[in-house]
């Protein structure tokens, strides 16, 4: 588990990381910054091997759905697997 004193000292060294490096380089760092852990929930794995994040990009590349409308059904698939007892 990590407690704030944790996240901080992490959050620390990931900027002062950042400051050492070319642009291309500092953009990774900036997405660690601002990344979130996937959710602690025994179902994940199911969302991860059933391609549901995988239907949410595609969709959307393939221009078949909005945004917001592959959002909804990525949202609503995600929320019925991880719900799921």
């Amino acid at each position: 588990m990590c407690t704030v004193s944790t996240v901080g000292f992490r959050t620390q060294g990931i900027k002062a990381a950042q400051t050492s490096v070319d642009n291309v380089k500092a953009g990774f760092f900036e997405a660690a910054l601002n990344s979130k852990a996937t959710p602690a929930n025994p179902n994940w794995s199911t969302i991860s091997g059933n391609k549901t994040i995988n239907n949410l990009f595609g969709t959307v590349a393939s221009g078949s759905k909005s945004v917001k409308d592959a959002a909804a059904t990525y949202d609503q698939k995600a929320n019925d697997v991880l719900n799921t007892k």
